[in-house]
C-alpha cells in the first residue's frame, strides 16, 4: 500500500497542477475532486489485500460457490450476501471483486464532499491524514455501508424520512450498526447554539464517569469485546476530538448554522460522544467512524467562514495540525500491519 505522506503528497501535486489550466475555478475544484477520487480508487483497487479483507476475498468465493438455497449459512449481513453471489456469478476473480467494491466504497465519500466541502484539498488531505482512507483497505462491509449513508444525508437536509429511512435500512443490510442512523434523523436536525454546547459538555461529563458501567452493559447484552485497531488510541483521538470540538465553537461563534452546517456539525458531536466509549469497546470505536468522517468537511468549511486575513494564518496552522495527526498515524498503522505479518503499504504488483 501507498504510505501516507506519499498518498497526500500525490494529492497536492494534482491540486497544483489543474491548478495551472486555463479554465474557471469552479471546473478547477470539479476536477480535482474527481481525480482525487480516481487515485483514491486505482489505489485501492490495485491493493494488496490485508487483515480483514483477506477474509473477506477468501469468503467471495465461498459464497459464490454455495447456492442460492444455501447462502442463509454465512452470518454476515444479507446485502452483503447478495452483493458477493451477484459479482460472483459476473467473474469469479477476487481481483475482480476488490475493483469494484472499491468503487462502490468511494462513490458515497466522492458525492459527499462534492455536496458540502468548501475546501476539496483540505478535506481530501483529512480522509487520509485522519484514517479514514486506511480503513478502506479492509473494513469492507462497513465502508459500504458509510457509503450509503453518505449519500444519505441530502435527505436529513430535505426533510424527506421516508427517502433517508429507506437508505439507512439498505445501508444495515451491508453493515448492521448502521442502524442507529434511523435515530440521527431528529438528532442531526438539533440547533446549533450556546445552550447546545452547554448540553454537549454537561453530557460529556455525565458520559465520563459511567463509562465502564456501560461498556459492561453493552458488552454482556450486545457484543464480546473485540481487540482492535482503536482501543491502543482511543483515548488520543478522543482528546483530539474534544479539541476540535472546541476549536469550532469558537471559528462558529454568533454564526448561525443552518441546513447541512448544522447537520453535519451535529454528527461530529455525536460522534466524541461516541468515542468516550470506543477508549474501551473496539465494536464502538468502529461505529464511530460512521460519525466521525464529518469532521473533513465540518472544520474545513468553518475555518473557510472567517476572513480572509484571518483565514490564511488559520488554514496553515490547520495543515501543520494535520500533518502532525497523519504523520503520528502513518507509524501507528505501520506498526500495527508489522503486527499482523503484512509488508508495509503494498500494491499487488509491486
Amino acid at each position: 500500500m501507498l504510505s501516507y505522506i506519499s498518498t497526500i503528497i500525490l494529492i497536492v501535486i494534482t491540486y497544483f497542477v489543474i491548478r495551472i489550466l486555463p479554465i474557471k475555478n469552479d471546473l478547477k475544484n470539479k476536477i480535482f475532486l474527481l481525480s482525487a477520487f480516481l487515485e483514491f480508487f486505482i489505489i485501492l483497487a490495485t491493493r494488496e489485500p490485508i487483515s480483514d479483507m483477506i477474509k473477506y476475498c477468501q469468503y467471495y468465493k465461498n459464497i459464490g460457490i454455495t447456492s442460492w438455497n444455501n447462502i442463509n449459512i454465512f452470518d454476515w449481513e444479507k446485502g452483503y450476501i447478495i452483493l458477493c453471489k451477484l459479482l460472483y456469478c459476473i467473474n469469479n476473480d477476487e481481483r475482480f471483486f476488490i475493483v469494484v467494491t472499491s468503487m462502490l466504497s468511494l462513490i458515497g465519500p466522492y458525492i459527499f464532499l462534492k455536496r458540502y466541502s468548501k475546501d476539496y484539498l483540505m478535506s481530501l488531505i483529512m480522509f487520509v491524514a485522519f484514517n479514514f482512507f486506511y480503513y478502506y483497505y479492509f473494513v469492507l462491509r462497513q465502508v459500504l455501508a458509510l457509503s450509503i449513508i453518505l449519500i444519505s444525508i441530502k435527505y436529513i437536509e430535505e426533510k424527506k424520512p421516508m427517502k433517508y429511512i429507506a437508505l439507512i435500512l439498505l445501508a444495515s443490510l451491508f453493515h448492521k450498526s448502521s442502524i442507529i442512523f434511523l435515530i440521527c434523523y431528529f438528532i442531526f436536525n438539533m440547533k446549533i447554539n450556546k445552550q447546545t454546547y452547554i448540553f454537549f459538555g454537561g453530557t460529556l461529563l455525565l458520559l465520563l464517569p459511567m463509562k465502564n458501567m456501560i461498556v459492561s452493559f453493552i458488552n454482556r447484552f450486545f457484543y464480546d469485546e473485540y481487540i482492535g485497531v482503536q482501543t491502543t488510541s482511543g483515548i488520543i483521538l478522543f482528546l483530539m476530538m474534544v479539541i476540535i470540538a472546541i476549536i469550532l465553537f469558537f471559528l462558529n461563534n454568533n454564526k448561525e448554522q443552518r441546513g447541512s452546517e448544522k447537520i453535519l456539525f451535529n454528527q461530529y458531536i455525536f460522534a466524541v460522544l461516541l468515542q468516550v466509549f470506543a477508549t474501551s469497546q473496539s465494536v464502538i470505536a468502529r461505529l464511530v467512524i460512521d460519525f466521525y468522517i464529518a469532521v473533513i468537511v465540518v472544520l474545513p468549511n468553518s475555518i473557510n467562514k472567517i476572513t480572509a486575513q484571518q483565514r490564511l494564518t488559520i488554514k496553515f496552522i490547520a495543515y501543520i495540525c494535520i500533518a502532525i495527526v497523519g504523520i503520528i498515524n502513518n507509524n501507528a498503522i505501520n506498526e500495527i500491519i508489522n503486527i499482523w505479518g503484512e509488508t508495509k503499504w503494498k500494491l499487488y504488483f509491486i
